[in-house]
């Protein structure tokens, strides 16, 4: 580009600054208006707040299980424990000390125990997920140890699987697609937004 291509000011009456348009050509700008644009109206049709009755008691546990349906936990449950046959039986033959060998299928259980720790991980906050297990005297805790064994924790978080991979290539969200329907479709159900 030139810079005789460029108009000057002079030659622009409005003094209007030159814009550059999507075929890289300069062109003059719109003149600003005063006029407030329409808005469109939205209605809100729906009554925002909660859609399930809250008891009275606080209950955790009820919160939890509004989120983390029955249905969500057997489906993980299902992904898991076909993620990890699928591991195992990929690497055949295993090795005598493997841990692969001492896999065991998860139960619904199990997982609800496992989440329950992860959250729980989130608020008491440690350099590494093996101090939760540590018996050194600065960061020994019973409760993590007497809810299931490190190794088991670790086995569980080795094969934890929310499903198969999303046809779709670009599908970035392939590995959580589930647990992202779920949640949305879930929040749908459970509360309205303002």
């Amino acid at each position: 580009m030139q810079e005789s291509d460029i108009p000057s000011n002079d030659n622009n009456s409005n003094n209007e600054a030159p814009s550059i348009s999507d075929n890289n050509q300069i062109t003059v700008a719109d003149e600003w208006s005063n006029e407030n644009p329409a808005l469109k109206s939205f209605p809100f049709e729906v009554n925002s707040g909660m859609r399930v009755n809250i008891p009275d008691a606080d209950d955790p546990l009820f919160f939890i299980s509004l989120l983390l349906t029955d249905d969500l936990i057997k489906e993980v449950v299902k992904c898991t424990n076909a993620y990890a046959e699928r591991v195992i039986n990929s690497s055949r033959p295993l090795r005598k000390r493997s841990v692969l060998n001492e896999w065991r299928d998860v139960s619904e259980e199990e997982l609800k125990k496992f989440l329950g720790l992860v959250l729980h991980m989130g608020l008491v906050s440690l350099p590494s997920y093996r101090e939760y297990w540590s018996k050194s005297r600065l960061y020994h805790n019973d409760l993590f140890p007497s809810v299931i064994p490190r190794e088991r924790f670790q086995a569980i978080m080795r094969f934890l699987n929310f499903g198969e991979k999303s046809q779709h290539e670009n599908d970035r969200l392939a590995k959580i697609r589930l647990l992202s329907n779920h949640l949305n479709e879930t929040m749908k159900e459970i509360y309205a937004p303002p």
